[in-house]
């Protein structure tokens, strides 16, 4: 059974006179509750043989005021004597490989049927003896691990190859070791390993940070330069030979990712661009500026509804061709380029929820799964963004009003977000959502008054058809299963090309513009689309190094050690830092999705630490550097100082994103 290769101090010999004489005494289990691994693999973890137990060889019970030490437990690794703990759970029997027992915690007590990886416990414990498979996430595959205690006490399970052959424990001062040396050997090597395999994480992370933020690059030179320093990362500390076995792997999921995303991106550029050449836009734009309301109730209406909706189709930030020259006539200019900042909220379901969709791929979630947390976390951003909007522009006189009608459509638009998201129509969810919110907010405000004009409806036309398309083939779908008939899988991402909105978004671009689709044409669409592309390949390609690496999984121990205050705090604090960093919803999901992951299986939630990264990075986006610069050439005559008053307005509005984010994060913990 391979039991040798995690405890050499003990021979098999001795391991298996200890172990009863039957071999059905002692069963396989993976750290789950109740989950069994697979019959028959080499695990390291077994289960106390109960009947026919040697004299003198019991486990000892901990509880929170200390340990039984009237039981003869040793640590087996060092020898040393028992020490005291917090936790209720099992202590190693000399020649026995017992069962770490943890407490379940509030989420597992509450769910009795969850099959989560890790324990939710305050003190951080990490069980990597099985992973999960890339391929069928739901079934545990062995690897090659040891078994150790880590230098607070806390039992961790690393690869043999970055213990290096060293014996790692780290008891405190007992009879057997008066002056804790043991302890100190243990705490100063397991922060080496530690240390080593961080840097897996902390060097692409650094090179985003300063790449970004001082040495102003592009996202897509900044993403191939994380995933370079990520793979040398790799090959330093694990050796080029693992390296070699990794980049497989991680180079088909982000080649997929790339091209799901592509599909989206480019027929919506096309779609963009032959809707400005045949006069669509600025159709749209002369109506909008004919609703006889105040200017601050139509900035309203076209920022909390109509601007999301039309950025939910196209997404990154073509809704601004239409919001900024509108906010021109209507608004001061200086208000005009901060209000178009706040109208890009729906980037989680922006470009037909492709965010929400790469996180759910790369997380082993259904996209109804995320997005629907996900708009359960940014509930309260859309009416909080859209009060900021009317302080931002209303007058005195008015102000009250606008602040009630911003509110009142706010909590419309994330009621319908929910509910869209909730039956599983995530493409669908931004775009519905704007709409139903814009049309009744034009009808409530300005559709009664004599002087108010007909929607244009040839111009609106093409959007109608793109969701009347998507709604179309998700039913079908639904019906008959077509559309999962041609798919393509590497790891946990999967690629299903005909369930794409890409492909109605194509249609819909051929069908309402064939004048116009030309050479001219798919170039501008593809020069607007393969920096996206090549930013998302190199972001997607690092966070995969790292997962295979192991480095996510002491960044998640870190994070488990602060207890539920390190859940609630760390994991908005890095959707929302990543999301401003990379300047993409996309991309900050591809590269930061999987730590986020292994941070909430520390706590049981999992699923709800993706949803935090995919609402946190996205509500971050609008005060990021790219856009901020988008604002600016899309209103044309920008000057330095300008974009400074974007910037710190927008870091501002960060800090509510943040605290928003951190307020779901504690309610879930406490419900």
């Amino acid at each position: 059974m391979g039991l040798d290769r995690g405890f050499s101090r003990y021979s098999q010999e001795q391991l298996q006179s200890h172990s009863g004489s039957s071999a059905n005494q002692s069963r396989t289990y993976s750290p789950s509750r109740g989950r069994r691994a697979p019959d028959g693999e080499g695990s390291i973890l077994r289960r106390y043989p109960q009947p026919d137990q040697p004299p003198g060889h019991r486990t000892a019970e901990r509880t929170h005021r200390g340990v039984d030490r009237t039981s003869p437990v040793r640590n087996i690794a060092t020898g040393t004597g028992p020490r005291s703990h917090t936790h209720t759970s099992r202590r190693w029997v000399p020649g026995r490989v017992t069962t770490i027992d943890r407490p379940l915690g509030r989420h597992r007590r509450r769910n009795p049927g969850c099959q989560r990886d890790l324990c939710r416990c305050a003190f951080a414990f990490t069980c990597r003896t099985y992973r999960r498979s890339p391929i069928a996430h739901q079934r545990w595959t062995p690897v090659d691990m040891r078994c150790r205690a880590t230098c607070r006490g806390v039992f961790v399970l690393q690869p043999l190859h970055s213990l290096a052959g060293s014996s790692v424990s780290s008891p405190p001062r007992t009879r057997r070791d008066p002056h804790g040396v043991g302890g100190q050997r243990a705490a100063q090597s397991c922060g080496r390993t530690m240390t080593l395999e961080l840097m897996i994480v902390l060097v692409p992370a650094v090179i985003v940070v300063v790449g970004v933020l001082i040495v102003r690059r592009a996202a897509w030179q900044v993403a191939l330069a994380s995933v370079l320093a990520a793979a040398a990362m790799f090959a330093v500390v694990l050796g080029t030979a693992a390296l070699v076995e990794a980049s497989p792997p991680a180079l088909e999921a982000g080649i997929l990712l790339t091209a799901d995303a592509g599909l989206i991106i480019f027929p919506g550029l096309l779609l963009n661009e032959v809707l400005r050449r045949n006069g669509t836009h600025a159709t749209i734009v002369g109506w909008i500026e004919r609703w006889p309301v105040s200017p601050a109730t139509a900035t309203v209406i076209l920022t909390v509804g109509f601007a999301p909706a039309l950025e939910s189709i196209t997404g990154f930030g073509v809704s601004l061709l239409v919001t900024v020259p509108v906010l021109l006539q209507l608004l001061p200019r200086a208000k005009a380029l901060l209000a178009s900042m706040l109208s890009l909220t729906i980037m989680p379901w922006g470009t037909a929820g492709l965010a929400t969709t790469v996180a759910a791929d790369l997380s082993g979630n259904t996209a109804r799964d995320i997005g629907f947390q996900s708009s359960l976390f940014s509930a309260a951003i859309f009416p909080a963004f859209a009060i900021v909007t009317a302080l931002l522009v209303s007058d005195r006189a008015e102000r009250t009003r606008t602040i009630v009608v911003a509110a009142g459509l706010g909590v419309t638009f994330a009621l319908v977000l929910i509910g869209m998201n909730f039956v599983g129509l995530v493409p669908l969810a931004g775009v519905t959502a704007g709409a139903v919110t814009g049309v009744l907010g034009y009808i409530l405000l300005a559709a009664r008054r004599q002087a108010a004009t007909a929607p244009p409806w040839r111009a609106l036309s093409p959007f109608l058809v793109v969701v009347a398309l998507i709604l179309v083939a998700r039913v079908a779908d639904a019906a008959t299963g077509w559309g999962t008939a041609v798919a393509l899988h590497a790891g946990r991402v999967s690629f299903e090309p005909l369930l794409s909105p890409g492909l109605a978004l194509l249609i819909v671009s051929v069908g309402f513009g064939w004048r116009y689709v030309n050479v001219s044409a798919i170039r501008i669409a593809a020069q607007g689309g393969w920096k996206p592309l090549v930013a998302l390949f190199g972001f997607a390609a690092a966070a995969q190094l790292m997962n295979y690496s192991g480095a996510v999984g002491d960044l998640a121990a870190l994070v488990g050690r602060a207890g539920d205050i390190g859940f609630v705090v760390f994991v908005p604090l890095l959707a929302v830092i990543s999301g401003y960093l990379v300047g993409s919803n996309t991309g900050a999901n591809a590269l930061m999705v999987i730590p986020q992951q292994n941070i909430g299986d520390f706590f049981g939630a999992g699923s709800a630490a993706v949803a935090l990264q995919n609402s946190g990075a996205g509500h971050s986006i609008f005060a990021s550097v790219p856009e901020t610069l988008l604002v600016l050439a899309v209103a044309g005559k920008g000057t330095r100082d300008e974009e400074t008053r974007m910037l710190r307005f927008g870091f501002k509005i960060l800090g509510l994103v943040v605290l928003i984010m951190v307020i779901g994060a504690a309610l879930m913990i406490v419900l």
